[in-house]
C-alpha cells in the first residue's frame, strides 16, 4: 500500500476514534501543546513509579558524577535525545582533574554499586518533557543532588551553570 494511502487511513481512524484514547503527557508545556491543536482531554503523569531503596552512603576519596548515555543503535538519536554533546563539552572540562570521576549509566550497571558513592547526578534537558525520569527519582530518594539543564539555553549558557554547580557540590561534599 502506498504510504499516502496509509496516512490516509491513519488521519481517519484517528479523527473517528480519538476521543476513546487518554493522552499522556510528561510535562505541562506538552499538555498547552495539546490544547493548541484542540485535544482537551489529557492526563499530566510522571513515570511510573516503583520501590524504592534508600542506600546507605560509602566513604570515597574521589568525587563521582553520574550521568546515562544508553546503548542503542541510533546514536545521532541518542546523543540528542539524552544531551550527550552538553555532556561531553562538561566532561571535557573536568578531564584533566583527577578528583572527578564520571559514571556513565548505560542500564547495565547495578544501582545498588553506584548510588552509594555518587555525589551528583547530570541531567541534559534538550527538548520539552524531558526533565525527570527514574535516575532522578533515585537520586532524589537517596540525598544525592540532580543537575538540570535548561532546554532553552545555549550550550554555553549550560555548561558554566553545570560547571558552577559541580564546582560549588566538591566544595560542601564530605569526600575523604
Amino acid at each position: 500500500m502506498q504510504w499516502y494511502i496509509k496516512i490516509f487511513f491513519r488521519r481517519i481512524f484517528w479523527k473517528l476514534f480519538h476521543k476513546y484514547f487518554i493522552h499522556w503527557v510528561n510535562h505541562i508545556e506538552l499538555g498547552e501543546i495539546l490544547e493548541k491543536i484542540g485535544i482537551f482531554d489529557y492526563t499530566l503523569v510522571e513515570n511510573p513509579d516503583y520501590n524504592h531503596i534508600k542506600y546507605n552512603k560509602k566513604q570515597h576519596d574521589v568525587f563521582n558524577i553520574l550521568y546515562y548515555y544508553p546503548n542503542k543503535r541510533n546514536e545521532k538519536f541518542i546523543r540528542w535525545t539524552y544531551g550527550i554533546e552538553t555532556i561531553s563539552l562538561i566532561i571535557d572540562k573536568f578531564k584533566l582533574d583527577k578528583k572527578v570521576n564520571w559514571i556513565r549509566l548505560d542500564g547495565s550497571i547495578n544501582m545498588k554499586n553506584v548510588l552509594p558513592i555518587a555525589d551528583c547526578y547530570i541531567k541534559a534537558n534538550t527538548r520539552l518533557g524531558s526533565a525527570k525520569n527514574r535516575i532522578a527519582k533515585e537520586c532524589d530518594i537517596n540525598n544525592i543532588p540532580v543537575i538540570y539543564t535548561d532546554y532553552k539555553k545555549t550550550n554555553i549558557e549550560n555548561i558554566e551553570y553545570v560547571e558552577g554547580r559541580i564546582n560549588e557540590l566538591r566544595e560542601n561534599a564530605d569526600i575523604t
